[in-house]
């Protein structure tokens, strides 16, 4: 059973990772997608949905970054980075070619070239805010007492 002051912790811990999940989210994925910057365009031109797909991802990690930082939405907005960045390894990893650069990260190498290992860090935070937060999940979160 956690204590209120452990439980207290938990939050502020989750709220440092939704803060940073929203920071990451808007300024590396949201605007450069929707202002078409490098190398955005180019990604979805090999994924074959440029500018559609690139203006619905976009916006996609818009609306999550601002819904995580939501307290009553938080969990949800989770939950969404969570799916884009599934999305985003599985399009690395395959369509995009990048699994040599996520095999062997080089140091050295700008992080733009190392897009797998990236979606794997963010969807791993993201889980962990859905699990710290588990508990307002709708339908399946703790029911609160009336």
């Amino acid at each position: 059973m956690k204590t209120a002051s452990q439980s207290k912790q938990l939050k502020i811990i989750a709220l440092v990772l939704q803060v940073a999940l929203a920071v990451v989210f808007i300024m590396m994925g949201a605007i450069p997608k929707l202002m078409g910057q490098f190398p955005s365009p180019q990604m979805f031109e090999k994924l074959g949905a440029e500018p559609m797909g690139r203006y619905f991802v976009g916006g996609w990690e818009l609306i999550s970054a601002i819904l995580i930082l939501i307290p009553k939405t938080a969990v949800i907005g989770a939950s969404l980075i969570a799916l884009a960045m599934v999305g985003a390894f599985a399009s690395h990893v395959g369509k995009l070619g990048m699994m040599a650069e996520f095999i062997s990260v080089d140091p050295e190498v700008d992080p733009v070239t190392v897009p797998g290992f990236l979606s794997l860090a963010l969807l791993a935070v993201a889980v962990v805010v859905v699990f710290l937060r588990r508990d307002e999940l709708p339908i399946v979160g703790k029911k609160k007492a009336a």
